[in-house]
Protein backbone atom coordinates (compact mmCIF):
# COMPACT_ATOMS: atom_id res chain seq x y z
CA UNK A 1 0.00 0.00 0.00
CA UNK A 2 1.76 3.48 -0.90
CA UNK A 3 2.18 6.31 1.43
CA UNK A 4 3.00 9.66 1.69
CA UNK A 5 5.42 11.46 3.89
CA UNK A 6 6.55 15.75 4.02
CA UNK A 7 8.23 18.06 5.99
CA UNK A 8 6.29 19.28 9.01
CA UNK A 9 5.72 22.42 8.30
CA UNK A 10 4.96 24.86 5.13
CA UNK A 11 2.90 25.08 2.21
CA UNK A 12 1.44 22.02 0.73
CA UNK A 13 2.65 19.91 3.98
CA UNK A 14 -1.03 19.05 5.26
CA UNK A 15 -2.57 15.80 5.35
CA UNK A 16 -4.90 16.66 1.81
CA UNK A 17 -1.88 17.88 0.02
CA UNK A 18 -0.14 14.41 0.99
CA UNK A 19 -3.51 12.38 -0.01
CA UNK A 20 -3.54 14.45 -3.08
CA UNK A 21 0.07 13.26 -3.73
CA UNK A 22 -1.09 9.51 -3.42
CA UNK A 23 -4.10 10.24 -6.51
CA UNK A 24 -1.89 8.20 -9.03
CA UNK A 25 -2.17 5.17 -6.45
CA UNK A 26 -5.77 4.77 -6.56
CA UNK A 27 -7.64 2.73 -9.55
CA UNK A 28 -11.09 2.84 -11.44
CA UNK A 29 -13.60 1.90 -8.73
CA UNK A 30 -12.01 1.69 -5.70
CA UNK A 31 -13.51 3.22 -2.72
CA UNK A 32 -11.47 5.37 -0.44
CA UNK A 33 -12.71 5.48 3.28
CA UNK A 34 -11.63 9.03 4.91
CA UNK A 35 -12.48 10.74 8.17
CA UNK A 36 -14.68 13.82 7.88
CA UNK A 37 -10.84 16.13 8.02
CA UNK A 38 -11.21 14.90 4.14
CA UNK A 39 -14.92 15.41 3.20
CA UNK A 40 -14.69 18.55 0.97
CA UNK A 41 -16.51 19.59 -2.12
CA UNK A 42 -12.61 19.79 -3.85
CA UNK A 43 -11.09 16.33 -2.40
CA UNK A 44 -14.63 14.52 -3.22
CA UNK A 45 -14.23 16.02 -6.65
CA UNK A 46 -10.93 15.23 -7.47
CA UNK A 47 -11.24 11.60 -6.64
CA UNK A 48 -14.62 11.28 -8.43
CA UNK A 49 -13.03 12.62 -11.20
CA UNK A 50 -11.14 9.74 -11.55
CA UNK A 51 -14.05 7.66 -11.04
CA UNK A 52 -12.88 6.77 -7.24
CA UNK A 53 -15.66 6.22 -5.18
CA UNK A 54 -16.00 8.08 -1.27
CA UNK A 55 -17.26 7.08 2.05
CA UNK A 56 -16.57 9.52 4.47
CA UNK A 57 -18.79 11.35 7.75
CA UNK A 58 -19.47 15.13 6.70
CA UNK A 59 -17.79 17.50 8.56
CA UNK A 60 -18.75 19.19 11.47
CA UNK A 61 -19.09 23.02 9.81
CA UNK A 62 -20.84 22.09 6.54
CA UNK A 63 -24.93 21.70 7.47
CA UNK A 64 -27.38 19.41 5.22
CA UNK A 65 -30.96 19.31 4.90
CA UNK A 66 -31.19 15.52 5.46
CA UNK A 67 -34.88 16.25 4.11
CA UNK A 68 -33.10 16.14 0.56
CA UNK A 69 -30.93 13.25 -0.73
CA UNK A 70 -31.67 9.71 -0.24
CA UNK A 71 -31.73 7.89 2.99
CA UNK A 72 -30.32 4.98 2.79
CA UNK A 73 -30.17 3.66 6.68
CA UNK A 74 -29.86 4.53 9.86
CA UNK A 75 -27.11 7.70 9.75
CA UNK A 76 -26.61 6.89 6.54
CA UNK A 77 -27.55 9.01 3.91
CA UNK A 78 -27.28 9.77 0.38
CA UNK A 79 -26.40 13.51 -1.43
CA UNK A 80 -25.27 15.30 -3.79
CA UNK A 81 -23.46 18.40 -3.48
CA UNK A 82 -23.02 21.59 -6.46
CA UNK A 83 -19.78 23.31 -6.76
CA UNK A 84 -19.77 25.92 -3.81
CA UNK A 85 -19.23 29.43 -5.20
CA UNK A 86 -15.57 31.26 -4.13
CA UNK A 87 -16.14 33.21 -1.11
CA UNK A 88 -15.29 36.68 -1.14
CA UNK A 89 -12.55 36.46 0.88
CA UNK A 90 -10.64 34.60 -1.96
CA UNK A 91 -11.03 37.10 -4.57
CA UNK A 92 -7.77 38.50 -4.90
CA UNK A 93 -8.86 41.60 -7.10
CA UNK A 94 -10.68 43.22 -4.07
CA UNK A 95 -7.68 42.58 -1.99
CA UNK A 96 -4.80 43.77 -4.08
CA UNK A 97 -4.23 47.74 -4.22
CA UNK A 98 -5.35 49.56 -7.32
CA UNK A 99 -2.09 50.96 -7.77
CA UNK A 100 1.51 49.64 -6.44
CA UNK A 101 3.87 52.49 -5.34
CA UNK A 102 6.84 53.05 -7.49
CA UNK A 103 8.40 56.18 -6.42
CA UNK A 104 11.24 55.68 -3.86
CA UNK A 105 12.32 58.29 -1.81
CA UNK A 106 15.38 60.23 -3.08
CA UNK A 107 17.47 62.53 -0.93
CA UNK A 108 20.21 64.53 -1.62
CA UNK A 109 22.91 62.97 -0.01
CA UNK A 110 24.61 66.26 0.40
CA UNK A 111 21.61 67.46 2.07
CA UNK A 112 21.24 64.53 4.53
CA UNK A 113 25.10 64.93 5.67
CA UNK A 114 24.34 68.97 5.71
CA UNK A 115 21.47 68.17 8.27
CA UNK A 116 23.29 65.91 10.18
CA UNK A 117 25.93 67.98 10.83
CA UNK A 118 23.61 70.81 12.15
CA UNK A 119 21.66 68.67 14.11
CA UNK A 120 24.57 67.29 15.60
CA UNK A 121 23.01 63.77 14.63
CA UNK A 122 19.75 64.05 16.41
CA UNK A 123 17.63 61.87 13.46
CA UNK A 124 14.39 62.89 15.43
CA UNK A 125 15.41 66.81 14.74
CA UNK A 126 16.66 65.55 10.99
CA UNK A 127 13.41 64.42 10.42
CA UNK A 128 11.61 67.89 11.96
CA UNK A 129 13.92 69.46 9.73
CA UNK A 130 12.76 67.41 6.74
CA UNK A 131 9.90 67.21 6.83
CA UNK A 132 9.01 71.00 8.20
CA UNK A 133 11.46 73.33 6.32
CA UNK A 134 12.27 71.14 3.52
CA UNK A 135 8.37 69.67 2.34
CA UNK A 136 9.49 65.93 2.34
CA UNK A 137 7.55 63.57 3.43
CA UNK A 138 9.56 60.57 4.81
CA UNK A 139 9.43 57.66 7.35
CA UNK A 140 11.22 57.86 10.34
CA UNK A 141 12.26 53.85 9.70
CA UNK A 142 13.69 55.15 6.20
CA UNK A 143 15.56 58.45 7.02
CA UNK A 144 17.04 55.65 9.72
CA UNK A 145 18.12 53.48 6.93
CA UNK A 146 19.03 56.05 4.50
CA UNK A 147 21.16 57.30 7.28
CA UNK A 148 22.87 53.92 8.03
CA UNK A 149 23.33 53.74 4.29
CA UNK A 150 25.31 57.13 3.91
CA UNK A 151 27.23 55.71 7.06
CA UNK A 152 26.23 58.06 9.96
CA UNK A 153 24.78 55.09 11.82
CA UNK A 154 27.42 53.18 13.05
CA UNK A 155 25.25 51.77 15.79
CA UNK A 156 22.47 49.80 14.47
CA UNK A 157 19.39 51.95 13.92
CA UNK A 158 19.97 54.92 15.97
CA UNK A 159 22.13 57.87 15.13
CA UNK A 160 23.86 58.85 18.74
CA UNK A 161 25.06 62.72 19.06
CA UNK A 162 28.67 63.44 19.19
CA UNK A 163 28.57 63.96 22.92
CA UNK A 164 26.93 60.41 23.67
CA UNK A 165 29.14 58.66 21.06
CA UNK A 166 31.89 57.71 23.45
CA UNK A 167 29.41 56.59 26.24
CA UNK A 168 27.81 53.84 24.01
CA UNK A 169 29.10 50.55 23.74
CA UNK A 170 28.39 49.54 19.94
CA UNK A 171 28.43 45.81 20.29
CA UNK A 172 25.33 44.02 19.97
CA UNK A 173 22.86 43.54 22.71
CA UNK A 174 24.56 45.78 25.11
CA UNK A 175 22.35 48.97 25.76
CA UNK A 176 21.85 51.87 27.71
CA UNK A 177 20.37 52.34 30.39
CA UNK A 178 17.86 55.20 31.91
CA UNK A 179 21.26 57.36 33.27
CA UNK A 180 23.50 56.64 29.98
CA UNK A 181 25.37 54.31 31.69
CA UNK A 182 26.13 50.27 30.64
CA UNK A 183 24.27 47.56 31.83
Amino acid sequence: MPFAEGPYSGKETGETALLRSLLDSFSEGDVVVADRYYCSFMMIALLRQRKIDVCARLHQARKVDFRRGRRLGPDDHLITWTKPARPEWMDLKGARPKTIRKDKIQIDPDLLQRLYQECGGWIQRIHEKLVEEHKIQIGYPTLTRLLRELGRAPWGDVCLPAVLRDRVDDRRGVALNAFGGRR
